[in-house]
């Protein structure tokens, strides 16, 4: 009898040693600033090619910036989550203004690209705002084209405005005939790709045409796969 107490004792000593052990693992993993700040500069040695000089001031700028993160956390703990994110948004173009000084610009619009496509997978069926898909769209722009700041400008307000007109038609054609929605879209889209002429370089242009026709070829073998 005094065996098997003493067997279950010990055994809930070990069960709680075992849980407190791997709450502390799951608390560190989420909480330290340290580590998402190593996570994040790996990632950017991998991706934007840094070199060790550009890696070690990197990554005081991540350290920085998730120590941030971490305190605004704990400041809003148990508030309105909708009152952080300001405050997060600030944060990030803290931290993007400081990398801006330490990478090449193709390095930064690397970055800046791979931000939105985290933005939205996390954003999974949730829809994009207007200026979220003009910005997305965007970048894969400035990353495919290698535009310069005033063509960058220009065409970010293209985007914006057709983004715009293109959710204006599909909002005043719900439920209606689909080829003439269809028209409607084949017209936006000639004159969007007119006013990314003006703007675009020959050479520019040809591979935009590239990347729309691509993009298409993608969008109809998902309806075929649909329907099969």
């Amino acid at each position: 009898m005094k065996n098997s107490i003493k067997f279950i004792l010990t055994l809930a000593v070990l069960m709680t040693a075992t849980i407190f052990s791997f709450a502390q693992r799951g608390n560190t993993k989420e909480h330290d600033p340290e580590k998402r700040a190593e996570r994040q500069t790996a990632k950017m040695v991998e991706h934007l090619s840094l070199d060790d000089k550009q890696a070690a001031e990197v990554k005081a700028i991540n350290e920085e910036h998730a120590m941030k993160m971490k305190e605004a956390h704990l400041a809003n703990k148990g508030k309105d989550k909708e009152a952080l994110k300001p405050v997060k948004a600030d944060l990030e173009k803290s931290r993007t203004a400081a990398l801006a000084k330490v990478l090449s610009p193709e390095q930064l619009q690397t970055y800046k690209t791979k931000k939105a496509e985290m933005k939205e997978s996390r954003k999974g069926g949730q829809k994009m705002t207007i200026e979220e898909r003009a910005e997305r769209n965007t970048a894969r722009m400035v990353e495919k084209l290698s535009l310069d700041q005033s063509q960058t400008e220009k065409v970010k307000a293209i985007n914006i405005d057709y983004t715009q007109q293109m959710k204006d038609a599909l909002e005043a054609n719900k439920g209606k005939d689909r080829s003439a929605m269809k028209s409607i879209m084949d017209n936006l889209d000639k004159g969007k790709a007119m006013e990314m002429k003006s703007v675009l370089t020959a050479e520019q242009f040809e591979i935009y045409q590239e990347m729309k026709a691509k993009r298409m070829s993608k969008k109809t073998d998902r309806r075929r796969k649909a329907r099969s």
